[in-house]
């Protein structure tokens, strides 16, 4: 077999998630998870550096939400998903991006969302909607119409990701591209695949939230603030929205050296997703 390929992935550490042995729990349930971290008296606390400004902040339960579910989201907030993708005819390549939601299990289940999530979970998932746009490596510009999304989910907005985990399968109409689907890399059926124009073989891209709940609504916490740019003490308390959702992930390409005869010619290789943050709210 001709066809070896290999990516790694940095994994996502969250610092002082509990204290002592309280991760530990007894096999026959999914405990520990992102629900399980130490809280004091409830109020679960995170830190993060958002645009040189360091937030501490503690949130209260919500909705019934454990308050350390809120503050692991706050961790992973982002408006933003931006990486690279690769589809070079020469080279045979193909783009997936992989998208999770950690915690999203923890604000959708088959009867409600809450926020920042939106919709309830049904037997298509639970879809949320996404703005999409893409760049070449000459800065030209595309953005996806309703029709550029496969699947289409059933009703509401086309341009949707509807898992917990999602493949996004980015495609350009080559011949090279992958059967209807199937993502083009990782063979997922669990997949999204969005098309570009065909003279678009690489570049860049970012995927946003099209909800209000991610893009205002967010998640509320009490807040003390530093800026690290600057010499001046902490803020006193104040209300700040972390907005966004909370998501993790990758960007995985493979490339096809046809040059090489016998030998192995297959290649691939991983990079983290980038990402914009936001913290809305005034001291």
């Amino acid at each position: 077999m001709t066809n070896g390929q290999d990516a790694g992935y940095n994994a996502v550490a969250l610092a002082n998630f509990v204290r002592g042995n309280d991760i530990y729990a007894e096999i026959g349930n999914d405990n520990p998870n992102l629900n399980s971290g130490f809280d004091i008296n409830d109020e679960g606390s995170s830190f993060s550096v958002v645009d040189g400004t360091a937030y501490r902040a503690n949130f209260g339960p919500v909705s019934g939400t454990k308050a350390s579910v809120n503050a692991v989201s706050s961790t992973l907030m982002h408006t933003a998903v931006i990486n690279e993708y690769v589809l070079d005819t020469n080279t045979n390549s193909n783009t997936d991006w992989v998208l999770t939601f950690p915690t999203k299990q923890f604000y959708v289940d088959d009867s409600t969302a809450a926020a920042p999530f939106v919709n309830k979970l049904v037997k298509t998932g639970s879809c949320q909607p996404i703005g999409v746009i893409f760049y070449d490596r000459e800065e030209q510009e595309d953005e996806p119409s309703d029709v550029d999304f496969s699947p289409l989910p059933p009703s509401g907005d086309s341009k949707s990701v509807c898992w917990e985990s999602t493949v996004v399968s980015i495609r350009n109409g080559a011949a090279h591209m992958p059967a209807a689907g199937t993502s083009g890399v990782l063979n997922s059926k669990n997949v999204t695949s969005i098309d570009v124009v065909p003279t678009f073989q690489n570049g860049w891209a970012a995927i946003t939230w099209d909800s209000t709940a991610a893009k205002t609504t967010g998640l509320t916490a009490t807040v003390s603030s530093i800026d690290l740019n600057s010499t001046s003490a902490a803020s006193s308390d104040f209300t700040a929205t972390f907005t966004g959702l909370p998501v993790v992930g990758f960007m995985v390409r493979t490339f096809n050296n046809g040059t090489l005869g016998n030998f192995q010619a297959n290649y691939g290789s991983a990079f983290n997703h980038k990402y914009r943050q936001n913290v809305s709210g005034a001291n």
